[in-house]
């Protein structure tokens, strides 16, 4: 199901995210930004496939 009111994330800013993992030291804040692009991966191929 999609819905149109739910912002998704651009590729410059995904890329930007996968930018800030790379360069912080600190393993929670890398937890939480992975945490974000894994989020939407998950809800961009729920999506796709129709769920």
């Amino acid at each position: 199901m999609s819905h149109p009111s739910k912002l998704e994330r651009t590729i410059v800013q995904k890329n930007k995210l996968k930018s800030f993992m790379r360069n912080t030291n600190n393993k929670k804040e890398y937890r939480r930004l992975l945490a974000i692009l894994q989020k939407e991966s998950i809800s961009s191929h729920s999506r796709l496939i129709g769920v």
